[in-house]
């Protein structure tokens, strides 16, 4: 107990010191200190025979105290420097790992940017074109104000009221397609149909002069989801809720009557202004939507719809159902709560793969103070199986609020850990790495 052999026991101490089991890391530093005392005192007042290897049976009493005091003391600040050192550990790859997802969400955000900027480039928003001065209708063609998936938009003025509209005309090229503009004006005619208030609400369908094919819509006055992410990168989580909300009743409507809509992302979801003075949450563009009926879609090609928020079926060129809404539904979601999308890539065909194949970042790892709950909710909703999904979207959002009070039910929970378990947050699903995988996307 007075010899070298006791530096063994300070590193032992130092050791056990920085596990981050509370027993190991705190106990047995402890247990050490008092054994050691206890061993220490036995020596000097002869409970305990001296086997060091030099012997201190000739050391005056106090010396005997001054070595115990002392080697208990190096014991004790060995352990407390361990608690330090290991503290500093968990801040330093803490920060690393926060580094780390920011740059991946810049790179994220950058990648949805460029997507964004691609389809802008070339489209002369807020000037004339061709079109420009016809009537559509009783409406009067005025500026390019966008681009759909199918076409231009215009904003238009009745003739007779003055009241302001959004027009959209097929694109010229895909004129010479008769099956194209016929599936235009049947599409136009049903979303006539589709009146609620979270539905941006379709006036009328028709031809122009020169037989380009129209549908007149309401013009609505406010800013679109995506300019609010690129000014805010998020939204609170009241708002994600109330978001969510007004999808399900949205996206409700238009499953009750047979269409999948197909193509929901930011753009197409709308912060409208209201009569009451409260902004209401719109859904827009029925472009690449598809009757529940028919196996043919309004672009007629195998995959409609944006990468980055389309299905797995979809990027494959499957056929779809209102649960490929679900989906695309969950991926708005989870990039309005996260502020980064679910998934991204330099390319189409990278992104693609990560749809069908990959699940994204756990949301509670970007966004910490997140319920557990809600992971499990996005697990099944971002099921690589539509079969797995919840049955409507309906179901997602009243499954989404629940999850924020922590109260989501053992059996839905038990559901969304065994697709976790085939398909964990931010890995390849099992046997997806094959070399030939990215050949069969789409």
């Amino acid at each position: 107990m007075f010899s070298p052999a006791v530096v063994i026991l300070t590193l032992g101490v130092y050791y056990f010191g920085q596990s981050s089991d509370r027993v190991q890391a705190l106990f047995i530093p402890l247990y050490v200190c008092t054994s050691y005392v206890a061993a220490a005192l036995l020596v000097t007042f002869g409970g305990m025979p001296d086997r060091s290897l030099f012997s201190a049976q000739s050391m005056p009493l106090s010396s005997h105290l001054l070595g115990m005091g002392a080697v208990t003391l190096i014991l004790a600040l060995t352990a407390r420097m361990a608690q330090v050192s290991r503290t500093s550990m968990r801040v330093a790859i803490q920060r690393a790992q926060d580094a780390m997802l920011a740059a991946r969400k810049g790179e994220a955000l950058l990648a949805e940017a460029q997507q964004q900027l691609d389809r802008a480039i070339g489209v002369a928003v807020g000037k004339p074109s061709h079109s420009t001065g016809q009537l559509a209708g009783s409406y009067r063609l005025g500026l390019i104000v966008g681009i759909g998936a199918m076409g231009e938009v215009y904003e238009a003025e009745h003739e007779q009221t003055g009241e302001l509209a959004a027009v959209k005309l097929l694109r010229p090229n895909a004129l010479s397609r008769a099956d194209l503009v016929e599936r235009f004006l049947r599409e136009g005619a049903i979303c006539i149909e589709l009146k609620h208030p979270h539905l941006v609400q379709v006036y009328s369908v028709g031809k122009l002069q020169d037989g380009a094919p129209y549908l007149a819509m309401e013009l609505p006055r406010g800013s679109d989801l995506a300019t609010r992410l690129r000014k805010q990168g998020s939204l609170s989580l009241p708002e994600v809720l109330e978001l969510s909300s007004a999808l399900a009743d949205a996206l409700t409507r238009v499953h009750d009557a047979g269409v999948v809509h197909r193509d929901l992302k930011p753009v197409n979801v709308f912060y409208a202004d209201s009569p009451t003075g409260r902004p209401l949450w719109k859904v827009l563009d029925f472009g690449v939507s598809k009757l529940r009926s028919s196996t043919d879609t309004l672009t007629d090609v195998g995959v409609v719809g944006t990468p980055g928020y389309m299905s797995p079926e979809q990027a494959r060129g499957l056929p779809v159902d209102h649960r490929s809404d679900i989906f695309a539904m969950a991926t708005l979601l989870y990039r309005t709560l996260t502020g980064r999308p679910a998934f991204t890539g330099n390319d189409t065909p990278q992104i693609m793969f990560e749809v069908v194949y990959k699940m994204p970042e756990r949301p509670s790892s970007i966004l910490k103070q997140l319920p557990p709950d809600v992971d499990l909710v996005f697990a099944i909703a971002l099921a690589k199986d539509p079969k797995q999904r919840w049955s409507s979207v309906q179901e997602l959002a009243d499954a989404l609020e629940v999850a924020v009070s922590r109260r989501l039910g053992t059996e839905l929970r038990h559901r969304a850990h065994t697709i976790l378990r085939s398909s964990p947050w931010g890995e390849p699903l099992n046997g997806s790495d094959d070399a030939s995988a990215d050949r069969n996307v789409g």
